[in-house]
């Protein structure tokens, strides 16, 4: 696991300034059913006083070129389908550990849930900064982080915490420009109903405008971070995408899918969305 960064407050964690979109506008695309307050560890986590932002290195994908017949899983996925199950695994590792050194009582992991923005709360504990994609960036490894966030019954000490980092992209535009859609219309927010990758998770029939843009990409979106300066100048070891026959998949059954991509977020754990995804992929 790459680090932890305690948040000192939550005060920062719903301030709309660097939203991926209104959570009403995610739910309207099927992607998430957010209660009330969902967008709000306070309200999600009433019992907690401290926050953790977690990020895991996952490497930096290797360029891939499709050919006849294959796709790919977005690069945070893993080669092998299993990041989501690896992090989660580092992280009760990691709450064990704190329990026993830091006293931190009672304590919930959250990772890429519907219930709190992870993104925002990396950005309140200094993990990274925010960039015009919308994503964290951080100096040596770029956005290619996997995020989560561990609420807490007790607050970490002031010494742990860093302060939030300002944005260094500068006049770059690089992200805004290749997004395939032009979701990233305006620096630091992402149209919701224009995203592929939110796409790929929607329940709803994918727009043909929007379908034939998603290329053979059947889950996620990396189009924004392999355009990043930042993320070209990361270092770390390279890592095989994970690439797929999509015939297969649209002949996998439910349970052979679950098994093979543990953690993929579907709403209502509807995996046969992926089958839709790489029937798209095979037209496109």
């Amino acid at each position: 696991m790459t680090g932890l960064y305690p948040v000192v407050t939550s005060d920062v964690l719903t301030d709309d300034k660097f939203a991926l979109t209104t959570r009403g506008a995610v739910a309207a695309a099927g992607v998430y059913a957010p209660k009330e307050g969902a967008s709000d560890p306070r309200k999600q986590f009433p019992w907690a006083r401290g926050l953790i932002s977690a990020a895991m290195f996952l490497g930096i994908p290797e360029p891939y070129q499709p050919t006849p017949g294959t796709g790919r899983l977005a690069g945070f996925v893993g080669s092998d389908g299993r990041n989501y199950e690896r992090f989660k695994e580092a992280l009760v590792a990691a709450c064990e550990q704190l329990s026993r050194v830091a006293e931190i009582g009672r304590y919930e992991i959250s990772i890429d849930g519907p219930g709190v923005l992870d993104r925002n709360v990396a950005l309140a504990s200094g993990l990274g900064w925010a960039g015009k994609s919308t994503g964290v960036l951080t100096k040596d490894h770029g956005s290619w982080l996997m995020l989560g966030t561990i609420a807490t019954e007790n607050p970490p000490h002031d010494s742990m915490v860093r302060p939030a980092q300002k944005s260094r992209c500068g006049g770059c535009v690089e992200c805004v420009r290749a997004c395939p859609t032009g979701a990233l219309g305006t620096a630091y927010r992402c149209d919701a109903s224009k995203c592929l990758s939110l796409s790929t998770q929607s329940p709803h029939e994918i727009p043909d405008e929007v379908a034939s843009r998603m290329g053979t990409t059947i889950y996620g979106c990396d189009v924004c971070q392999e355009v990043c300066p930042v993320n070209l100048r990361a270092e770390g070891p390279r890592v095989k995408v994970n690439e797929v026959q999509l015939k297969e998949i649209i002949e996998s059954t439910d349970e052979e899918l679950r098994q093979r991509f543990p953690g993929l977020y579907f709403p209502g754990k509807r995996i046969s969305l992926l089958r839709r995804n790489a029937a798209i992929g095979l037209e496109n």
